[in-house]
Parts: structure tokens; sequence; C-alpha cells
């Protein structure tokens, strides 16, 4: 993804074909998309782990305290 926005903004720089400047952009556009969808669930994935730990954590704590 940073090699494809190097080459855009070189592209940019130096006035290259604006054709080849748009898929470059589109495919930045869909990289970075990917990447915040991947961001979001690993989110999800860490925020029901810390849930599920806090639960059996709790429990633990709850049985030793019988």
């Amino acid at each position: 993804m940073e090699s494809m926005y190097r080459m855009w903004m070189r592209n940019r720089r130096i006035g290259f074909n604006s054709e080849a400047s748009d898929e470059l952009r589109r495919e930045l556009r869909t990289a970075l998309g990917t990447a915040k969808w991947q961001l979001e669930e690993f989110e999800s994935a860490v925020h029901l782990s810390h849930e599920k730990y806090s639960s059996e954590e709790n429990a633990i704590t709850s049985i030793g305290n019988l």
C-alpha cells in the first residue's frame, strides 16, 4: 500500500498520465478500505476477547470468595 501511495504521489508530482494516476488512486482507495475493514474486525475480536476474559476472571474471583 505504501509503495502504491508513493507511486501515486510521484505520478502527481511529475504530471504523469492521468489514466495511470486514476488507476493507482482506485487501487489505493481499495487497499485503504480493506485495511480499515481489517482493523475494524481486529478491534471487534479484541473487544470480544476482553469481554470473555473479564467474565472468566470475575467468575474465578467469585469462586475464590466463597
